[in-house]
């Protein structure tokens, strides 16, 4: 394991951080299971074994930009903050392939077909886009959410039944996420302040908000 070149790359990746893992396996893997441009660790410390595996569109990439992916990992499970080169062009990356003018969008559902392009109509100027939307879990807690690896949006499947207009106010609120974007891959910021100002720039804000709590409470 130790000679072959993911290994070495892996552990180059490491160094750029400060990291020494020469006691560690490294493996790195891409697995169609996993949805876009997300990755995740696997870390086994009894066998000081860390697996990182990645989306299978990552291996369309320069190692340069991979590395950043694996390396945001790294920073995770070591509590590192550094941000190096290829965490800078990862992020870049990430923006530009999710812009509206790359998107071939997935939408699985005709009441979340209408609700984006009714939202996207009135408030973005039919600008965005996104790769994917569907319906999730029935989530009481989580009615939607903005997945930036991936560019996807899931909506809570509680909101099959609600009125249009409730779905359509979380179907902008995971929009302005997209808009804001997230900061950098270390340091996510998901409500910012210019985020809320947008979001209650919603027509009837504070009313709809509270009908969204009462319809919730009832199923």
């Amino acid at each position: 394991m130790e000679d072959s070149d993911d290994f070495k790359r892996l552990k180059e990746a490491a160094e750029e951080l400060g990291l020494n893992l020469e006691e560690y396996i490294l493996v790195l893997k891409y697995s169609k299971k996993i949805r876009g441009y997300r990755s995740k660790a696997l870390f086994n410390r009894e066998k000081k074994r860390i697996e990182f595996r990645l989306g299978d569109p990552w291996k369309n990439c320069s190692w340069e930009i991979q590395k950043g992916a694996v390396q945001v990992l790294m920073c995770k499970l070591f509590n590192k903050k550094k941000k190096t080169l290829s965490i800078t062009l990862m992020d870049s990356f990430l923006k530009k392939v999710h812009s509206p003018l790359l998107i071939h969008e997935e939408i699985e559902n005709k009441i979340l077909e209408d609700s984006f392009h009714r939202v996207n109509k009135n408030f973005f100027d039919s600008s965005m886009a996104v790769t994917r939307i569907r319906f999730g879990k029935p989530s009481k807690t989580i009615l939607g959410k903005y997945n930036f690896d991936s560019d996807e949006i899931i909506i809570s499947s509680i909101l099959k039944e609600a009125p249009a207009y409730l779905l359509d106010y979380v179907m902008y609120h995971e929009l302005l996420h997209k808009k804001h974007g997230y900061g950098s891959s270390l340091n996510r910021q998901y409500h910012t302040k210019r985020f809320k100002e947008d979001e209650k720039n919603y027509p009837m804000y504070e009313k709809i908000d509270e009908e969204l709590e009462r319809f919730i409470m009832k199923h």
